[in-house]
This record gives structure tokens, C-alpha cells and sequence, in this order.
């Protein structure tokens, strides 16, 4: 332990001019915080509905094409009723084509 003989006085005055007593609002401090805190849980939870909605959007276009509701429509069953034979294969080649 240091003891200190004589105190230098130019030193304590020029400490005394710098220094601040500062009594924070602790609770207002407190409640800027929670608000921030909570704005921030808003957005991640915002972020985390949306990507969610974007994911089952996702995956219904995916069922969809995946899905035979698509081939199976009334055009699709008419245009093979209205194939026609042919003695070549010229009409099933244009409905191949077609298929594709």
C-alpha cells in the first residue's frame, strides 16, 4: 500500500474541474431497452412468418406440378379422342410432338 505524504493540489483541482456526477434513469434506461429488445423480436418473428409463408407457397407449387390434376384436364382427354388413324405414322408422331 502506497501512502502519500502531501497531496498535489494542481492535480485534485483540475480533477474537481473534469468531474461529472451523473444520475441516469435507470428505469427509463430500462424501458428504452425492453422497447428495442422487443422491436427486435418483432422483426425477427415477422422475418421467421414470412420465409415460413414462402416455404409453403414453395411447396404447394411443388405438389402441384408433382400432382396429375394438371394432365388429366378435359382438353388433354378431347384432343387424344380426336387423334385420327392414318396408315403411316405421321399422326403419331404430331401427337408426340405435342405431348412433349
Amino acid at each position: 500500500m502506497f501512502t502519500v505524504e502531501e497531496k498535489n493540489k494542481d492535480i485534485i483541482k483540475a480533477l474537481n474541474k473534469t468531474k461529472t456526477e451523473a444520475y441516469p434513469d435507470l428505469e427509463e434506461d430500462r424501458r428504452q431497452r425492453e422497447l428495442m429488445y422487443k422491436a427486435d423480436r418483432k422483426k425477427q418473428r415477422q422475418q421467421l412468418e414470412a420465409a415460413e409463408r414462402k416455404a409453403k407457397e414453395e411447396w404447394k407449387q411443388q405438389k402441384d406440378m408433382r400432382s396429375y390434376s394438371t394432365l388429366l384436364t378435359r382438353d388433354n382427354i378431347e384432343a387424344a379422342e380426336k387423334l385420327e388413324a392414318s396408315a403411316d405414322l405421321s399422326s403419331v408422331n404430331a401427337y408426340e410432338e405435342d405431348f412433349m
